[in-house]
């Protein structure tokens, strides 16, 4: 991450959020990776809009605080980054309760808006890398 910012050619830095669900706890669990990537999209593009509490609408609406955050960054005439999300350990997401790898088509979105890169890593005997 430090070499892709110093070796940038644009005027404003990439926005790069990172979550590491390998590291355990709340980490593993993939409405908090959620909401901590949301909170984190809101305060670089300074949205009012509240990011919702409930692990539903967390869901349900991903991919749509994905499009608006890609959509200001396209529309902003300083701003011409692009937004890279970090997502390590798939295979450590686990569902509530069962303690189960989660089914990532559940919640990670199948393509992204136009601003937003994504990087992701996963052991390959997972449900995810699969």
């Amino acid at each position: 991450m430090q070499y892709h910012h110093e070796t940038s050619s644009r005027d404003f830095k990439d926005v790069m959020i990172t979550h590491f669900a390998s590291a355990g706890g709340t980490n593993s669990n993939y409405f908090y990776a959620i909401y901590r990537i949301l909170i984190k999209l809101r305060e670089a593009f300074n949205i009012n809009q509240k990011v919702e509490l409930l692990e539903k609408k967390l869901v349900k609406n991903f991919n749509y605080w994905l499009e608006l955050c890609s959509r200001k960054a396209a529309s902003s005439v300083v701003y011409d980054g692009i937004v890279v999300l970090i997502i390590e350990g798939l295979e450590s997401f686990k569902d509530l309760g069962s303690n189960v790898e989660s089914n990532i088509k559940f919640w990670l979105p199948k393509t992204f808006p136009k601003n937003i890169k994504v990087i992701t890593t996963a052991a390959k005997s997972s449900k995810a890398y699969k």
